[in-house]
């Protein structure tokens, strides 16, 4: 569908406005419903070096303006932009630099890109990969950056149906690892077992040079089709060792989540705390029907489940620092109420997330789900 997007100004204790606009992509002033190349800017948003910029995954960047949520318009780092930007690009919090990939049905299949923390797009490398899979996260640790190739493939053949996908078991599972400079396009590839992830928590480097990435495991996806929403995401950790070559995997901790949050501070580095969407409830006709926010504490091995109250159903839950400590901040989701068929902003404390929020800000309307978000600070 066509990407809109929805703002919430908060300032001194108040909410200041809520806002909602239609990206205004030209698939949407065409209405070319039906065109697959189109540029519907609806999956993610980010912002960098004062760019808010509303992300599609398999076409470049629209640019909004934070303030009125207008469009401003296409994207494309001052023309040096030639390649899609997946939807989850990354932010090193130490160097200010903005890493991310775009991949293609068509050679080149995947292209790694560097950006410095003024906005300038200074490296894209092609990566010596031979087939186009579904990518829609990657990581970074302080040196590597960490590629998913999983078993998501494009197939031509699909493209009448309206989505070029396909699972492709036969294909295998496995994580790569390039320089993070983009020094080399040689990529050094670890089998893993058979499964997808759409979303990861982190990924970073022990003090003996492995490569740890958590995240959230399907076992399959897709498997009998488009419509099958069968299997849910678990928690998992893998670690990879660069000098031997060897993959151990694991659950991180029990119950089903996707929609992984970190500190953004901590973002390539080892974290001590992730917050997650909770699905441990089925039965319903949706395809992602979370019934609450999960925190996870990986230092003393703790998980408290928020659950949400009958008929209250989250969207993705955003961590927002508030003081130096990593914990020391609030999670944030518009949480829509089936009894009022209104929508409000959740306002945790995120040292005490199991007692509800402590604040509510209602919507006039009931907002969409949708995908992901961002805050932006003030001084921003």
């Amino acid at each position: 569908g066509d990407g809109m997007l929805h703002g919430l100004r908060l300032s001194a204790g108040r909410a200041l406005w809520y806002r909602n606009r239609f990206v205004a992509t030209h698939a949407l002033s065409s209405g070319m419903p039906d065109n697959l190349g189109a540029n519907r800017a609806n999956t993610s948003i980010r912002t960098h070096a004062g760019k808010l910029l509303a992300l599609y995954e398999v076409a470049v960047p629209h640019e909004i303006d934070p303030e009125t949520l207008e469009t401003i318009g296409e994207y494309d780092f001052s023309g040096a932009l030639r390649r899609p930007m997946s939807a989850h690009p990354k932010i090193d919090p130490v160097t200010g630099k903005m890493f991310f990939i775009g991949y293609a049905p068509f050679a080149p299949f995947l292209t790694y890109h560097v950006v410095d923390r003024s906005g300038a797009l200074v490296r894209s490398l092609e990566l010596d990969i031979d087939h186009s899979s579904m990518m829609h996260d990657f990581q970074i640790t302080e040196r590597w950056a960490v590629i998913f190739d999983l078993p998501i493939h494009f197939d031509t053949t699909q493209l009448a149906a309206g989505f070029p996908f396909r699972w492709a078991p036969e294909a295998g599972a496995r994580f790569g690892l390039v320089r993070r400079d983009g020094s080399s396009p040689t990529v050094q590839w670890f089998e893993i077992d058979l499964c997808f992830m759409f979303h990861s928590f982190n990924a970073f480097e022990t003090a003996d040079g492995r490569v740890v990435i958590e995240g959230c495991r399907l076992p399959s996806l897709w498997a009998d089709g488009i419509s099958d929403a069968s299997q849910t995401p678990s928690p998992w950790r893998w670690e990879l060792d660069p000098s031997s070559g060897r993959v151990s995997e694991s659950r991180r901790f029990d119950g089903a989540a996707d929609f992984p949050q970190i500190d953004p501070r901590r973002a390539g580095r080892e974290h001590g705390v992730a917050y997650a969407l909770r699905f441990d409830e089925s039965g319903t006709s949706e395809i992602a029907h979370p019934n609450g926010i999960t925190k996870h504490d990986r230092r003393s091995g703790r998980t408290i489940a928020g659950n949400a109250p009958a008929g209250h159903q989250p969207d993705e839950a955003l961590y927002v620092p508030f003081g130096e400590a990593e914990d020391d901040g609030y999670v944030l989701s518009t949480i829509f109420d089936a009894s009022r068929a209104q929508s409000y902003v959740g306002v945790f404390d995120a040292t005490m997330l199991d007692r509800g929020p402590i604040a509510r800000v209602w919507m006039p309307r009931r907002v969409p789900f949708g995908f992901h978000g961002t805050w932006l600070p003030e001084t921003a």
